[in-house]
């Protein structure tokens, strides 16, 4: 079996990133996963794609390892520390800042393994403005956490919100999320479930969003859910288009907010500065050596 790790870079115009730029940033994805996991670096393929970047790892079983100890080590390269790290190294990535289109955003790490009793989930939330939501991580965070907490609620089956992982990106806000059942628990299961009370979905996640302190910052009008789909294997759930009439937009941004992504190499933590002083020296003085394609 493998793992897919997925991340989402806002604010890039694919087109414009040289090839150049595509190997530096593949090379430091590596370097920075095989560090944070204690995994070889030939067990790890990288490849990008448009959307604004997505940057998608694929990490195989090499060098012997059981899966269970592939598995254990997954959660160290989808830990906040990484991302963090991973946004330094993206932020500083010159070829990235002279293809960004504005303050580049970089989402959180999503990872599912294949072959994983999982089970896929996306929606899109209208009218909230994902710049502002992404420039205030605190919201930000009580909003993956009302999410997540709804789409558990949704499914049952034990499900919590520690089984699911998710990817936040604009437009509104577009949410793809990966769910892991806990043992036991077939993923057919789960997508049953939804589908007995999808046309109920929507409200409840409106609801719940409208509860989340701080959101009418990024609140834009009518608050409503469509394009909700949850599959397993091959398989598809959809609910209904779900709008609310709960809230509506109590406060319009008028004012565009910058990402908190613009950072110095003195706000980092001493650890962290390390880390990429250490990557750019040996990728940027080794050159030939890559992992790639």
């Amino acid at each position: 079996l493998e793992w897919n790790v997925t991340v989402r870079v806002q604010q890039i115009s694919f087109p414009d990133i040289t090839r150049d730029t595509h190997e530096e940033l593949r090379d430091y994805t590596i370097a920075l996963y095989s560090a944070s996991g204690s995994l070889p670096a030939d067990g790890m393929h990288v490849s990008c794609s448009e959307g604004s970047l997505i940057i998608q790892t694929t990490i195989t079983n090499a060098g012997g390892k059981s899966q269970e100890s592939l598995d254990a080590r997954i959660p160290r390269i989808m830990s906040a520390e990484t991302k963090d790290d991973l946004e330094g190294l993206i932020l500083d990535t010159t070829g990235l800042m002279e293809a960004s289109t504005g303050d580049m955003l970089v989402g959180d790490l999503v990872g599912s393994r294949a072959g994983m009793n999982a089970v896929s989930f996306g929606m899109t939330v209208q009218n909230i403005n994902y710049a502002i939501l992404a420039a205030d991580s605190d919201l930000l965070a009580r909003f993956e956490t009302s999410i997540k907490e709804t789409i558990a609620a949704q499914v049952g089956n034990g499900v919590t919100s520690g089984d699911i992982s998710l990817l936040v990106s604009a437009g509104s806000i577009i949410i793809d999320a990966i769910i892991n059942p806990p043992s036991g628990v077939e993923a057919s299961a789960v997508e049953s479930t939804f589908a007995s009370a999808a046309t109920t979905f929507g409200d409840a996640v409106v609801t719940k969003i409208t509860e989340i302190e701080g959101i009418d910052t990024a609140v834009q009008g009518t608050i409503s859910i469509s394009n909700v789909a949850l599959s397993s294997g091959g398989s598809t759930s959809a609910a209904s288009t779900a709008s609310a009439a709960t809230t509506s937009a109590n406060s319009a941004a008028s004012t565009s907010v910058a990402a908190q992504n613009t950072q110095s190499d003195t706000s980092r933590a001493p650890s962290t500065h390390s880390l990429l002083h250490l990557l750019r020296t040996l990728f940027l003085a080794c050159t030939t050596t890559r992992y790639l394609l």
